[in-house]
């Protein structure tokens, strides 16, 4: 699966994620049940690999197109 974001969507993703983990954190605190608490860590593990990945592509700089910079340039007195 591929899903392609602007710079705009990922920065909000990558906030609303930060703000489910902290809130998901406090709740693993406080949860008593064992079963339940499991999960929550469970969907910790996912959403802070969620996150991970968008930083990732924040952080990622797009390719340069060489042939398209010397075809400009080229043209160019």
């Amino acid at each position: 699966m591929s899903l392609e974001l602007t710079e705009e969507e990922q920065a909000l993703l990558a906030q609303l994620l930060e703000n489910a983990w902290r809130d998901l954190k406090e709740e693993i605190y406080k949860a008593e049940d064992y079963a339940y608490k499991r999960g929550l860590k469970d969907d910790e593990r996912i959403i802070t690999g969620l996150l991970a990945k968008v930083k990732q592509l924040r952080t990622e700089e797009p390719p340069a197109v060489v042939g398209e910079q010397r075809s400009a340039s080229s043209h160019q007195p």
